[in-house]
């Protein structure tokens, strides 16, 4: 399952993996375009233990701007050609369903320029435990829109062919109150699904995000 946190401030990753019910010592990581605040800088892309990430990140208090960090069980370490990123990564707003960018992670954690953080690959008890402990945490549905047909209400249809790909992608049926995050090209937002003038829309829920800053 796939989650989005937004919320001022942002929960920290040790927050985060505490709200998960695991222990970050019992993986080994694979970081990628970190950008953060009270971060080392002799740590650079590559992997760090479960332990030494907790050595860093508690007493420094490090609050991710940007970063992309992969969870793998303990095991040999690998070369990893294509590094993942997230700064100018338009590949999670496409709608389709998401995997973590390193074959065989666990789960991967992605940090969206301090406005969102995005979990992708998690178990269901890992999702469910996350929902419960986090209040800006919910499921992470992407749905392609055109924002020029926004109604006056600042509702956006649902019924182009983009959206009904990308629910067929999912799995799902919309439903009333369902929370979605709607995009185009250039731009993504929340929104809570509702039914209007006839048709599934999705009215917005908060400021507007670039998809690529």
């Amino acid at each position: 399952m796939d989650l989005i946190i937004e919320g001022v401030p942002l929960p920290g990753l040790p927050e985060i993996i505490s709200a998960m019910g695991v222990n970050g010592a019992d993986f080994m990581w694979h970081l990628a375009d970190v950008e953060a605040s009270a971060w080392p800088h002799e740590i650079k892309d590559g992997w760090i233990s479960g332990a030494d990430l907790i050595a860093h990140w508690v007493p420094h208090e490090t609050q991710f701007v940007w970063g992309v960090l992969d969870a793998f069980p303990h095991g040999p370490r690998f070369e990893v050609i294509d590094l993942p990123f997230a700064d100018g990564n338009p590949a999670f707003w496409k709608g389709k369903p998401l995997v973590p960018q390193i074959e065989g992670a666990v789960f991967e954690m992605v940090f969206w320029d301090s406005r969102a953080v995005l979990l992708i690959g998690l178990d269901e008890e890992q999702a469910a435990s996350v929902v419960r402990a986090l209040p800006g945490a919910t499921s992470l549905v992407i749905l392609p829109v055109d924002f020029n047909a926004t109604y006056e209400d600042n509702s956006v249809p649902l019924n182009r062919r983009g959206t009904v790909d990308a629910l067929a992608h999912h799995g799902i049926s919309l439903r009333e109150g369902m929370d979605v995050v709607i995009t185009d090209t250039e731009l993504w937002v929340r929104a809570t699904v509702c039914h209007r003038f006839g048709v599934w829309c999705a009215a917005t829920i908060g400021p507007f995000h670039y998809v690529a800053d």
